[in-house]
């Protein structure tokens, strides 16, 4: 399962941009760093006025309108400091953040003055009944996914706030099938970050029926500038 697919069956991210408050581009130069099979960029080419758009790739390289790709070498600092960016996003690619510290702060030297920042880090699950479905899926299986998923985004916010100013937390929910659900966090941006195998993924799930049919997503989004 991939991005594009996920899309295609759940138009999960087309809600997610729906909601969220994205600069309108004009005349300013983006970064997209989400490695979701170009779907941010696709979105920032065809719905703002970007002048360019560089895109950071781990895959196949695509030219789509005024995109421009940029090779993933050696890490994503290093590979951030061939741009120079106003805008940069991450649609669900934080995890690819790694180093963490040494990419933020090249996040911070890619950027210029007043540049901002998008960052959509996951999505906390809950069911319809109200239940915190990855909190409960964590204890039962005694795979801690509830627990890495709210370490990394505290070490996340924790680097950001040490070098960026009007940092902002915000949530937005989205409603969610059990199918949609299970199938997002086997995308590549996830599943290798939290689980060990296969067999953990599964084990992980296997519960989730006893904790609902109905789930919704809340996204978890930091926003931030550089002065």
């Amino acid at each position: 399962m991939n991005f594009t697919q996920i899309e295609e069956d759940y138009l999960t991210f087309l809600k997610l941009f729906d909601g969220l408050d994205i600069e309108a581009g004009y005349g300013l130069t983006a970064c997209d760093i989400s490695f979701n099979d170009y779907i941010t960029a696709k979105h920032l080419a065809d719905k703002k006025s970007f002048k360019r758009i560089y895109v950071v790739s781990k895959d196949k390289m695509q030219n789509y309108k005024n995109t421009i790709p940029v090779r993933y070498e050696v890490n994503l600092a290093y590979t951030l400091s061939k741009v120079r960016v106003d805008y940069l996003m991450s649609l669900c690619g934080t995890f690819n953040f790694q180093p963490l510290y040494d990419v933020i702060y090249a996040i911070n030297l890619s950027m210029n003055v007043g540049g901002k920042f998008l960052f959509v880090v996951y999505p906390q699950v809950y069911g319809k009944n109200g239940k915190n479905a990855l909190e409960i899926l964590s204890a039962g299986s005694e795979i801690p996914v509830y627990e890495k998923l709210k370490r990394w985004y505290s070490s996340l916010k924790n680097g950001l706030n040490n070098i960026f100013i009007n940092l902002k937390e915000d949530e937005l929910i989205q409603d969610i099938s059990m199918d949609e659900l299970k199938k997002f966090f086997a995308l590549k941006n996830f599943k290798p970050f939290l689980f060990k195998s296969d067999n953990e993924f599964t084990k992980f799930f296997k519960l989730l029926d006893r904790i609902d049919t109905e789930f919704y997503f809340v996204w978890k989004v930091i926003t931030g500038m550089k002065i």
